[in-house]
């Protein structure tokens, strides 16, 4: 089965919007479901909030946390969520999170319960996510290697694009500055959350529109 993560389901959307209460993700969307849940949605629903920092905060805890999301309120810094129920259990069992941006959306973080079924299913969605035009995110470390090593994920080797993608300061390498993966290109640094983070740029973000 796969997990197709650009389908909001516009029959759940409307169903959640109808709903209008306080409820966890499968009483608003139904069991078993896949959505990108509207903010909207989840200033009604902030059971759905607490239940994606759960999915984050499990995933990252082994390393000490996400640098960015510390508490379920940091959830809401995100405007894109999107959240997959595939097991059976009463909660969602992946959640990713990304930002809109002039280049499409940049995914941030994502988080599932741990089981072996979740984790697969989640690098299948993330390398479909990656796929589509607009769709695009930094990864470094565990994630990076998985996807550099067993998927054929797009790179965006091209210094300046990456620069003009994320605007932020940076140290550019190109190569890896460990020699690791001789066949790609585009790693830089960055600070994030106080701390130097070596990553690569993943995903097809679009061009900005001229003004």
């Amino acid at each position: 089965m796969k997990y197709l993560p650009w389908i909001a389901g516009g029959v759940a959307l409307a169903y959640a919007t109808r709903k209008g209460q306080r409820a966890p993700f499968s009483e608003v969307y139904g069991p078993r479901a896949t959505a990108v849940v509207p903010s909207a949605v989840m200033d009604a629903n902030p059971e759905i909030t607490k239940e994606a920092f759960t999915l984050i905060d499990r995933t990252y805890r082994p390393i000490k946390g996400h640098l960015k999301i510390q508490r379920p309120r940091d959830i809401r810094k995100y405007d894109y969520t999107h959240l997959v129920d595939m097991e059976r259990t009463p909660a969602p069992d992946i959640v990713t999170l990304g930002k809109y941006t002039p280049h499409g959306i940049k995914l941030a973080a994502t988080g599932t319960t741990g089981t072996p079924g979740a984790k697969h299913a989640y690098l299948a969605q993330h390398v479909a996510m990656l796929e589509q035009p607009g769709m695009y995110g930094e990864v470094s470390d565990a994630l990076a290697h998985v996807l550099i090593t067993r998927y054929p994920v797009r790179i965006v080797s091209d210094e300046k694009t990456v620069r003009d993608v994320l605007q932020k300061p940076l140290q550019w390498f190109g190569k890896h500055p460990e020699g690791k993966y001789p066949r790609t290109a585009g790693w830089y640094a960055r600070r994030i959350g106080g701390k130097e983070k070596l990553k690569i740029l993943v995903g097809r973000p679009r061009k900005k529109k001229k003004r």
